[in-house]
């Protein structure tokens, strides 16, 4: 809108006007950085990153940030034959927890003993938390993109060893964190924007990613913040919309393709949808979600039975079967943890999208038998970026953490 001030009078008038496309990007580049050429590296498979994690190798003299408070060990390699910085991470430790810069590390050729018969680990907690950049720009050390914010104040107020990847780097944590004071066996995978969307993808189906049914049980709560779920539309939900248009050109579409069902099939809602997951609350019926919804019905007027193909020429989300969907909602009931989805209250209508991934979320593991909670909180004065630097947000992700004994 546009602000109109009379030289003769104090009162200010607001002429409202439909944003212009050069607005919109401009809005969507302040918010989730100028497209770029995607970085490849980022989207590969963990199994291909690291498929024998005890071998791998830290970086023997990684830089160390030491202050009177904190101690910050940066640019660890996580994968070996790389030494770029988008194949490296930066691990934050508790408050008062002293860390030698030049500490030699121990040999890496016995990794964390992860399996339930282990001993219990006299370890930190860790917040594994990966930043945000619309997939393929961002960086763990950037304030903007959130990361040191969220683990500055994970590791100084709340006591746990905050690690802070670029992107990829799960299944190399938890072969390897114990051998910084971690416990590889109590880990809160956590996430903003882009990030929030990829840990939501490892959530619902790890192994796809490459992450073994025995690495998933080393999570212990997931924490999702201002996350992107419907890929299509997520701005607001209105799937002609401008903002939502230059979206999917701009950012979607340099990620994962042309191909809209290849879309879908990485879009976390959709997901859960094609799986015979139905939301709590209806969908509205210009919503992209509830076009999306129309692509699918049920046999038989079964309302249990999983999504099948219209008639009308639609095709399956995938290529797995009915019965195969329903084992994968049975996995995740079974595995189910605690999620927190938090949206900010300036979210670029990103916030409807983390309510709605909030409610099928919470319709797909209402009949697990650990019935974990799944709440959605909005932070109040808080923007898409500013969610990740305030002590508020950390405060409410520690407050829900305690609650469900994922702090200890």
């Amino acid at each position: 809108c546009t602000l109109l001030i009379s030289p003769t009078m104090s009162s200010v008038a607001v002429e409202s006007h439909e944003p212009t496309e050069v607005e919109e990007v401009a809005s969507l580049e302040a918010t989730f950085g100028k497209p770029g050429d995607v970085d490849v590296s980022c989207y590969e498979k963990e199994v291909a990153e690291t498929s024998d994690p005890s071998s791998l190798m830290v970086n023997s003299s990684p830089q160390c940030t030491d202050d009177d408070t904190m101690s910050v060990a940066r640019d660890i390699s996580y994968r070996p034959e790389s030494s770029l910085h988008k194949h490296q991470l930066d691990i934050y430790f508790p408050k008062g927890v002293r860390y030698s810069c030049n500490a030699v590390f121990p040999s890496p050729s016995l990794p964390s003993d992860i399996s339930p018969t282990a001993a219990p680990i006299p370890a930190y907690p860790v917040y594994f938390h990966v930043h945000g950049g619309g997939w393929a720009r961002g960086d763990r050390r950037t304030w903007f993109y959130g990361a040191p914010g969220v683990c500055l104040n994970m590791s100084r107020f709340h006591g746990c060893l905050s690690v802070a990847p670029s992107y990829r780097a799960l299944k190399w944590v938890i072969a390897n964190i114990q051998r910084f004071g971690g416990n590889p066996r109590h880990i809160i995978c956590s996430g903003h924007s882009a990030g929030a969307h990829l840990m939501s993808m490892v959530m619902l189906q790890g192994d796809v990613y490459g992450v073994s049914a025995e690495e998933m049980a080393c999570i212990k709560s997931v924490v999702l913040i201002s996350g992107v779920y419907s890929l299509q539309a997520p701005l607001g939900h209105q799937n002609f919309a401008l903002r939502n248009v230059i979206f999917r050109r701009r950012y979607v579409r340099l990620a994962f393709g042309e191909d809209p069902v290849a879309i879908d099939e990485s879009a976390p809602s959709c997901l859960l949808l094609s799986w015979g997951v139905k939301s709590t609350e209806p969908v509205a019926t210009d919503c992209f979600i509830s076009s999306f919804i129309n692509k699918f019905r049920t046999t038989s007027g079964d309302s249990d039975s999983p999504p099948f193909p219209t008639s009308t020429g639609s095709v399956p989300l995938s290529s797995e079967t009915s019965g195969e969907h329903h084992k994968r909602l049975e996995s995740l009931q079974r595995r189910a943890t605690p999620v927190l989805v938090l949206n900010a209250s300036f979210d670029l209508g990103l916030e409807i999208d983390g309510k709605m991934f909030h409610q099928l979320l919470q319709a797909a593991l209402a009949s697990s038998t650990q019935s974990p909670l799944v709440q959605w909180t909005q932070v109040p004065g808080t923007n898409h970026a500013s969610i990740c630097w305030t002590s508020e947000t950390t405060d409410v992700i520690a407050n829900f953490l305690e609650e469900h004994n994922a702090l200890v």
